[in-house]
This record gives C-alpha cells, sequence and structure tokens, in this order.
C-alpha cells in the first residue's frame, strides 16, 4: 500500500511569502532598508542575519556570540 501525500500540509513557498509579508511592518521594512543602506548589504543579507539572531534568542542561544543575559529555561517546566 503506498502511502498518500497530504498536499495540503505543505506550504506553497508564495503562501509563504504572504504570510511573511503579511508580519513585517512598514516601519520595520523602512529600518530594516535604512540597515541595509547604511552597512552597504543588500535586503536580503539583512533579513537572514535578522532571522539568524531571532532564531537564536527562540533557541536561547546567545544571538551575537556573547554568553546569554538570562538563564536557559530547563524544559520539563
Amino acid at each position: 500500500m503506498t502511502q498518500k501525500k497530504n498536499r495540503r500540509s505543505r506550504i506553497k513557498p508564495c503562501d509563504r511569502f504572504k504570510r511573511v509579508q503579511a508580519l513585517i511592518h512598514p516601519q520595520n521594512f523602512a529600518d530594516l532598508r535604512s540597515e541595509a543602506k547604511r552597512y552597504g548589504q543588500s535586503m536580503s543579507e539583512v533579513i537572514n542575519d535578522a532571522a539568524t539572531i531571532f532564531c537564536r534568542m527562540l533557541r536561547g542561544e546567545p544571538a551575537l556570540g556573547r554568553e546569554p543575559s538570562l538563564p536557559l529555561r530547563k524544559k520539563g517546566r
């Protein structure tokens, strides 16, 4: 018996883009654009850096390679 792949569970790239686009506030976008201009980076580089920092913060890791300011949460709670 072959397994059917549930097509509804997969997110299309265009749908993912629309979701992320809805989360980006125009002021945040302007701030990212000014950061890119200030440091001579492309928008995608700035957004990738921001996403990396955000993911590290969610995992409780030091965002910029320093020691975390808050102790890590225990997973059992």
